[in-house]
């Protein structure tokens, strides 16, 4: 099995460090290319983004001028080329290399090998690819004179694969609601992300104009930060019956750029129990004071399984699967039923990962190692509290009495069972 020192665990890293801060799409790539340069290196390197209808677009490139002449050699059959096709039409991707799929000979006799390879002493490719969610998919790759990448080459490309692909998305994200602006806080630009939050929040602004209050904002915030030692501007929060809207201000290439981030008000328990029966709504209150089953059915004076009828019906209606998230939801929180965040990959976890310094063998067809596929599952323990709180098995409580050898006629002339005696 292959292995890393702690210097190259600390130099890969340092490396996802600097992926994870870049601010833009060209930064990940300068980035990436960047830690391949450092973990796997070669002569020749590049960073491409895949679009959808055809073409590619060259992100970053470690072969200086003599690619320049090359690129429309490259444009042309970069498809053609193995690696690129398995980056493009297998569903699951991952770090391969020429050799995967073709011997010295059919390699040689390849229309992209003469055309472009040769001509700039390119013998064999390594890379890999990165699909972000709702975006394109890019790729590195990485070239020598010789044939000479391992399998620790191409494990580390693995390794790379999820963090570079999270840096993508985030900035993918980002950029769907943000906007450029001038510095007279003249709109030039915005996301489709940016415009729906305009809209939700300032109704009554004129199209294709920033809202009067917050270009004002943003020109007193540019004059600010234009005097020497100026610290960063502080975002402007707002807050209202539409939920809260955070926006900071950044200087980019000729402009300025406002990053808006927002957040629907939580519902709260009354606007929620409009859409319950009137029983519902009972035992909604109850469940938020924090009692059970048995304790519900006794107050009401019906029975446990009718409460769990209830109960059940009341996750349906409110999109929860726990008691916790449906008494966090009534009060106003939304702290039961959080919605998942952005797919991250702390430093620590991969740090924690790799502690033994071992690095798993990850082939073009054997990625199942990568922290995207790694799975949660429930303990036995949780798996039969959840069970319990769903009001699929309820246990006895303390303090109550025990059943009833002749539990009470019910209407319709079948038993059932009494919360309390």
């Amino acid at each position: 099995m292959e292995t890393i020192d702690s210097r190259q665990l600390r130099l890969f890293s340092q490396c996802v460090l600097e992926i994870h801060q870049a601010s833009s799409a060209d930064a990940v790539a300068e980035a990436a290319m960047l830690a391949a340069e450092k973990l796997v290196g070669g002569e020749h390197g590049y960073f491409f983004e895949f679009f959808a209808g055809g073409g590619m677009r060259l992100l970053a490139e470690r072969t200086g001028p003599s690619l320049a002449a090359y690129l429309p050699v490259l444009a042309a059959h970069h498809r053609e080329h193995p690696g690129v096709r398995f980056c493009l039409e297998d569903p699951r991707g991952g770090p391969t290399k020429v050799t995967d799929f073709l011997s010295v000979r059919d390699w040689h006799r390849t229309e992209i090998y003469q055309s472009f390879c040769r001509p700039l002493g390119i013998e064999e490719n390594c890379g890999v690819d990165f699909r972000p969610a709702g975006g394109n998919t890019h790729a590195i790759v990485i070239n020598r004179s010789r044939r000479s990448f391992t399998r620790k080459d191409l494990s580390l490309f693995g390794l790379l694969r999820d963090h570079v692909t999270a840096a993508l998305e985030s900035i993918g994200r980002a950029d769907n609601a943000s906007i450029r602006i001038d510095a007279d806080g003249r709109l030039l630009q915005s996301g489709p992300e940016a415009e729906l939050l305009l809209q939700r929040w300032f109704p009554r602004r004129r199209a294709a104009h920033l809202p009067e209050e917050l270009r004002a904002w943003a020109r007193a915030r540019i004059a600010a930060s234009s005097s020497p030692g100026s610290a960063p501007a502080p975002p402007l929060r707002l807050t209202g019956k539409q939920g809260r809207l955070e926006i900071r201000i950044r200087p980019a290439p000729g402009s300025f750029e406002l990053i808006l981030s927002g957040s629907p008000a939580p519902a709260s328990g009354e606007a929620i129990a409009a859409g319950l029966t009137p029983r519902q709504r009972e035992v909604f209150e109850w469940v938020a004071a924090g009692k059970s089953n048995p304790e519900i059915a006794c107050i009401l004076g019906t029975g446990v399984e009718t409460v769990k009828t209830h109960v059940k019906a009341l996750y349906e209606k409110l999109g929860v699967e726990s008691r916790p998230a449906a008494i966090a939801l009534f009060h106003g929180s939304r702290r039961g039923a959080v919605e998942p965040g952005p797919k991250a990959y702390p430093l620590a976890s991969l740090v924690h990962q790799h502690r033994q310094h071992q690095i798993a063998d990850i082939g073009p067809h054997h990625d199942e190692g990568h922290p995207s596929e790694r799975f949660s599952l429930l303990t036995r323990e949780n798996r039969t509290r959840r069970h319990n709180d769903d009001g699929d098995q309820e246990q006895p409580q303390k303090g109550h009495e025990r059943e009833s050898k002749h539990p009470p006629q019910r209407r319709d002339g079948q038993r059932e069972e009494k919360g309390c005696g």
